[in-house]
């Protein structure tokens, strides 16, 4: 029976048999009629991983099948040559019974920018085909350099520059609009004193496209300094790599400083006929390297203040001088003003502005009595009345006036109206009213607004008490989570609450369930209670689900308490469960392969009950077909959730036939029928 073999679009070699028609075939030697013919089937002759990144990887695979060799085991070995690629899976020796197969994976990692070849060699005892099959690797793409590299300017010279200072310049790289192919390299920098702000690295420019390259020159002594940018590239006018020199010059830095303290000066309130004050200290701080030179005036419109030891002056560095600024103003009023220093220094704009502020006012006294009030400790729901006086002192000049209001929960003004107007002698009392709601401590202030001049505006008058319940709650816990339970199971858990030891009252009250509250059940402290201060009761429930799915409910303490909304709400929650027995059988299935007439294989089987399951899985484990037999892990079985058992099974054919059978598992889970079944098959040799 003449054979001959071609290759197909898709890269498969196919096998034609002609039945009657004889022929001679180099490529397929035919062996005798009683011999059988091993045929090999390869996917592709070719693989070809087109452009990848450089360092970057690209896998593909191809797949050998022993084909029609009518019970004859295909062997061979596997081969790779060419730099980039390497086999992943599937290279070692193979052994393929009739119509078994083996994938192997061929990775590319292309390490530069070239075209790559390589080849897989398979060696083998195919008839079909020659010996070896060469398959054919192919990647990456070698570019050739653009028409040309424009570089602009070639060379940068940062001229002189201060120790300190770090001027940039820019480097501009183009691939002319005419090129026909990107331009692609890397761009580095080196020197002393230079850096790169952005731009460096690699770069692939298509035509008419450029890249920036930012220097940032910033010497650290004083002298020459020199570097270069190294541009690699692939045109082909220039020769690879282009070197742009880069030059500068550092130079002794010139630091003139200026330090005023302080910054601003508040003059605050002022009786008429006095004066105050206030020095600023200028300096020219050491570290400086030339003399300051600066002039000190008062700013036009600065009415109301006077200065001396101003004028043009120069400080040497590390020389200090302190100029006066008095506020002088002789009539009642806000005054603004400012210091004008005009400077050579460096680090501060000039002129340099010192804001100047101050007020003028009468003589106003006020009087606060008393300057706390401490309400004690007072029941909820009681409350407790104390008085506070405000006053201008007889010998004022002029009126107090001002506005009073409450910081702090608990407290309020029950009488005395929020703003007053008091000439000198006169006072207003204010009525404060402490109510606390909770069992807590509380702290406010009255806070008094004013124009006197003897104290800070506003002034506060601390308040201060404590609240205590008549009756207090406290529960143990906020949730009942009964977590998952199984259906004809129960699971119990409790709380307490308790009459607070700092009541003074009996609490009662009852303790029910929410009307949707399914499946949960008291075991004790339902209903009515009475508790006296300081007393506990401790509730227990009791979760029973009668079918699977989600289950909530609330527990209600109804009560006197103050403390708490009435009623106290537990929510509950739990989860039913149906008893569940899980099986599984790996592998699935098995395949013996092919082994000779006479000898014998084992394999293994592992049957398992899940961890999740919440009961025992038994049955049994029997054979069912010829060829193959149970070695260990026969007859019946007992598994706890999360156990497992091993079954080996032997394979022993005595013809050179196909063979196939099951074992058969017995079982009583729920996820599966019983029996569950493993197939088995193998050929004799």
């Amino acid at each position: 029976m003449p054979m001959k073999y071609s290759y197909n679009a898709g890269y498969w070699i196919v096998l034609t048999v002609l039945v009657g028609v004889a022929c001679s075939c180099s490529d397929a030697p035919l062996a005798d009629d009683n011999q059988p013919r091993v045929q090999i089937v390869v996917s592709s002759l070719e693989l070809n991983y087109g452009l990848v990144p450089t360092n970057e990887t690209s896998e593909q695979s191809i797949e050998i099948t022993n084909s029609f060799s009518f019970g004859r085991t295909l062997s061979g070995t596997i081969n790779i040559s060419g730099n980039g690629f390497s086999i992943i899976k599937g290279g070692e020796p193979f052994n393929l019974a009739p119509g078994e197969s083996r994938a192997v994976v061929v990775r590319f990692k292309p390490q530069s920018l070239s075209s790559y070849t390589g080849s897989l060699t398979i060696s083998h005892n195919g008839l079909n085909v020659s010996n070896p099959i060469v398959i054919t690797l192919k990647g990456g793409e070698e570019k050739t350099g653009p028409s040309a590299i424009l570089v602009d300017p070639s060379s940068l010279d940062f001229g002189s520059t201060q120790v300190g200072q770090s001027p940039t310049k820019i480097v501009t790289i183009t691939n002319p609009p005419n090129s026909l192919l990107d331009l692609i390299g890397t761009i580095t920098v080196a020197g002393t004193g230079f850096s790169v702000v952005s731009g460096d690295g690699q770069y692939d420019l298509a035509p008419g496209r450029s890249r920036s390259v930012t220097i940032k020159f910033a010497p650290g002594l004083v002298g020459s300094f020199s570097g270069s940018i190294t541009i690699v590239h692939n045109a082909s006018d220039t020769v690879s790599p282009f070197t742009v020199t880069l030059k500068g010059t550092g130079a002794t830095r010139v630091v003139t400083k200026i330090s005023v303290t302080p910054t601003s000066v508040d003059f605050g309130t002022v009786l008429l006929g006095q004066l105050v004050q206030r020095d600023l200290t200028i300096s020219n701080p050491i570290g400086s390297t030339e003399a300051l030179n600066l002039t000190v005036s008062l700013a036009s419109g600065s009415t109301g203040y006077t200065l001396s030891g101003g004028g043009s002056f120069s400080l040497i560095p590390g020389e200090t001088r302190t100029v006066t600024v008095t506020f002088s103003a002789s009539q009642k009023g806000l005054y603004t003003g400012s210091l004008k220093i005009t400077h050579n220094a460096t680090n501060v704009s000039s002129p340099l502005v010192v804001a100047l502020r101050g007020e003028k006012t009468s003589s106003i006294v006020l009087s606060v009595s008393p300057a706390s009030i401490n309400f004690g400790t007072i029941l909820v729901g009681d409350h407790s009345e104390q008085g506070v006086t405000i006053g201008n002192a007889l010998n004022s000049t002029g009126k107090l006036i001002g506005s009073f209001d409450i910081i702090g929960s608990g407290f309020s003004i029950v009488s005395g109206s929020g703003a007053y107007d008091l000439a000198p002698g006169q006072s207003i009392t204010l009525t404060v009213r402490f109510l606390p709601t909770t069992n807590s401590s509380y702290s406010g202030s009255v806070r008094v607004f004013n124009n006197g001049t003897s104290v800070s505006n506003p002034i506060f008058i601390s308040l201060s008490g404590s609240g205590q319940w008549k009756t207090s709650i406290s529960v143990s816990t906020t949730l009942f989570d009964f977590g998952t339970v199984v259906v004809g199971q129960s699971a119990e858990q409790s709380l307490t609450f308790t009459n607070s030891s700092s009541s003074i009252q009996t609490i009662s009250g009852t303790v029910i369930f929410g009307i949707t509250s399914n499946g949960f059940s008291f075991t004790q402290g339902g209903g009515s209670y009475s508790l006296p201060p300081g007393q506990t009761r401790t509730v227990k429930v009791r979760f029973s689900p009668q079918s699977s799915g989600s289950h909530g409910g609330e527990l209600q303490i109804w009560h006197s308490a103050q403390n708490f909304s009435n009623p106290v709400r537990i929510p509950m929650q739990a989860y039913g469960q149906l008893r569940a027995v899980t099986l599984s059988a790996s592998p699935a299935f098995i395949s013996f392969g092919g082994v000779r007439t006479g000898q014998t294989l084992d394999r293994t089987i592992t049957i398992s009950n899940s961890s999740a399951s919440t009961g025992v899985l038994t049955g049994s484990i029997g054979m069912n077909g010829s060829g193959f037999s149970i070695v260990s892990g026969m007859g019946n079985y007992s598994l706890n959730p999360g156990q497992s058992t091993v079954v080996t099974v032997r394979f022993s054919p005595i013809n050179k036939i196909s063979y196939s059978a099951s074992l058969q598992i017995v079982h009583n889970a729920t996820n599966i029928f019983s029996p569950a079944t493993v197939p088995l098959s193998g050929t004799g040799q």
